[in-house]
C-alpha cells in the first residue's frame, strides 16, 4: 500500500513504494563499510549452499540463488501451491573492492560476505603545455 507520509516527502515516498514494490522480499541485506573492508549479511533462509553463487565484476558484486523444485506429474489434486523453482540475484556496487581479497561463509541461512579494500589511486595528472 502507497501512502504519503506527514513531512510530505514525495520523492522519498515514491522511492520507498518502489524500493518496497520491487525489490527481493527474500534476501534481506545489511552492508557495512569499515576502513579495511566491506561485510554483506543477506538472509538466505533454507537454501542449500549449493544454490548460491557470489561473483564480482567491475566493483559489482553479484549474489544469486536458485531454488529448484522436483515437478512430478503425479496427478496430485492440490488445494494450493507455493513451492516452486525461482531464481533471485542482488548487485551492491563496492568501490575500491579488492576482487583478490573476498571471503564468503554461508552459515544458519545467512551468507557473510567480507570484502577487503584497496587504497584508490589518484589517477588526475596534470599536463604540462608547451
Amino acid at each position: 500500500m502507497f501512502c504519503l507520509t506527514k513531512n510530505n516527502n514525495y520523492l522519498e515516498d515514491l522511492d520507498k513504494f518502489f524500493t518496497n514494490t520491487f525489490t527481493s522480499t527474500t534476501m534481506k541485506s545489511d552492508l557495512e563499510e569499515n576502513d579495511n573492508e566491506y561485510v554483506l549479511k543477506v538472509d538466505i533462509p533454507g537454501a542449500n549452499k549449493e544454490d548460491i553463487s557470489v561473483s564480482f565484476d567491475e566493483d559489482m558484486l553479484t549474489i544469486k540463488h536458485e531454488t529448484k523444485k522436483e515437478e512430478k506429474n503425479d496427478n496430485k489434486k492440490y488445494v494450493f501451491k507455493e513451492r516452486f523453482s525461482q531464481s533471485e540475484s542482488r548487485s551492491f556496487y563496492l568501490e575500491n573492492a579488492n576482487p583478490e581479497d573476498i571471503k564468503a561463509k554461508y552459515e544458519n541461512g545467512v551468507l557473510t560476505i567480507n570484502v577487503s579494500k584497496v587504497t584508490p589511486v589518484d589517477t588526475k595528472k596534470l599536463i604540462a603545455i608547451e
